[in-house]
């Protein structure tokens, strides 16, 4: 930069004016150009037969525990009938009416499986579900491990 500002030339100016630009670059490769990629490659796949149903059941299961809508936001207890065994459980919806109507008195509750992603979902009467005040990452972990970790 010396030879173009001769006189005005102040020593590290190049050095900062290049952490500036590559800072811009940076920002506007996150938010414009992988936004813009990420899109086209959700749409692609929202798109494709089989891969619809698969890519739309990870993407709501991901949102359901990381997006702003969390669906896994209450932990609850489930008494497996005819026993004392209990599950534990996340309430995934509270209006299963809307889905099915004589089904208004129940909950739909995910039972995760351990040591897998996958579960269950069940509905289960109302007043056999105990809410439970745990944090459903605290309830996640100690449901995949086995109950190997506590709070």
């Amino acid at each position: 930069m010396k030879p173009y500002l001769r006189e005005d030339y102040i020593p590290g100016i190049g050095l900062l004016l290049t952490l500036v630009v590559i800072t811009i670059f940076g920002w506007l490769s996150t938010r414009v150009f992988a936004g813009a990629i990420f899109r086209l490659i959700d749409r692609l796949l929202e798109r494709i037969p089989l891969i619809k149903t698969l890519y739309s059941v990870i993407k709501d299961t991901f949102n359901s525990f990381l997006g702003e809508k969390k669906s896994f936001s209450k932990v609850a207890l489930v008494t497996i009938p005819g026993t004392d065994v209990k599950a534990i459980g996340f309430i995934t919806t509270e209006d299963v009416e809307s889905f099915y109507d004589p089904l208004k008195d129940y909950v739909a509750v995910y039972i995760q499986q351990t040591f897998q992603i996958a579960g269950f979902t069940f509905l289960v009467p109302k007043d056999e579900v105990e809410i439970i005040d745990v944090k459903p990452e605290d309830a996640m972990k100690f449901v995949v491990s086995g109950g190997m970790t506590s709070k």
